[in-house]
């Protein structure tokens, strides 16, 4: 993510992304929970701010991604 968000002139002190292909959202979501590395980017208390969005019908059902950051 770190390269995206400077890429659109976005400064970050910390950044995450988490992506999940899933039926529904609360099936994303329900998935990255029992993920130790997508939980921790959900829980860490150093993002300030989050941006979320779906791609629909994609080869992996629908594509769920959450862009994290600190500024």
């Amino acid at each position: 993510p770190w390269a995206m968000m400077q890429q659109v002139g976005i400064t970050v002190k910390w950044a995450g992304e988490n992506i999940s292909g899933n039926k529904s959202v609360s099936g994303s979501m329900a998935a990255l929970m029992l993920s130790p590395g997508h939980r921790a980017n959900i829980l860490d208390p150093r993002f300030t701010h989050v941006g979320v969005g779906i791609a629909y019908g994609s080869a992996y059902g629908n594509l769920y991604v959450q862009e994290f950051l600190q500024q």
